[in-house]
């Protein structure tokens, strides 16, 4: 089983990552958390099943981390992480 970050859940870390550096005028606090994000992602590769199902789409998971959502399927060959949001944004992301 392999680990895909699909275009958009890339293109969501790097916001995230650029919003905490200038939050906190820190990029190396804002890397590393970012890598935390992607290390919890490669987590699902221990266990697919974490989080919750993610009742607006059928077949896509969620899992927290801090604050933030990641949002995956799971296939026979690999987990593929379609979103990285925000959850104290008032909407979830489009998937």
């Amino acid at each position: 089983m392999h680990l895909e970050i699909r275009p958009r859940a890339q293109g969501d870390l790097r916001s995230i990552v650029l919003y905490i550096a200038k939050r906190n005028s820190d990029f190396v606090v804002a890397q590393r958390f970012g890598q935390r994000l992607l290390d919890r992602c490669e987590d699902l590769l221990k266990a697919p099943g974490m989080g919750s199902l993610y009742e607006a789409r059928p077949g896509v998971r969620k899992l927290g981390e801090g604050a933030y959502k990641i949002f995956y399927r799971v296939t026979n060959s690999k987990v593929i992480v379609l979103r990285i949001w925000d959850g104290r944004r008032e909407k979830d992301p489009l998937i």
